[in-house]
């Protein structure tokens, strides 16, 4: 099982998508394609969605056996130069069990208005 949620989100008031639009895209195509192809059909979609902005899709993929006891400290941060009501980014947390693995994958998502 899927599970999806957001785990970090700027303020900025005119943001071209909504959450659920992102999570329920990313839970029907996860199973389906790689990593990579699930970050371009996120930004495809993106596209389609809003011609007013220009968007950046980013994943970091976390794998871990799960017989192999490990604690992962992963930290990640971004600096911008943009117009705070306009230009913001969204991060979601995707965690799958599949095979005897566990797997995280952190999807960040950047959009300038144009």
């Amino acid at each position: 099982m899927t599970s999806v949620s957001v785990t970090s989100r700027s303020t900025d008031r005119e943001i071209p998508f909504t959450e659920e639009f992102i999570i329920e895209l990313i839970k029907e195509n996860n199973s389906t394609v790689s990593p990579s192809e699930l970050i371009s059909k996120i930004a495809e979609s993106l596209q389609i969605k809003s011609s007013k902005h220009k968007f950046i899709v980013q994943f970091t993929n976390i794998k871990k056996k799960n017989d192999f006891d490990a604690d992962l400290d992963l930290s990640s941060d971004y600096a911008g130069v943009w117009e705070q009501s306009k230009d913001g980014c969204i991060t979601l947390k995707v965690e799958e069990d599949k095979d005897n693995e566990s797997i995280i994958l952190l999807i960040s998502i950047y959009w300038i208005s144009v």
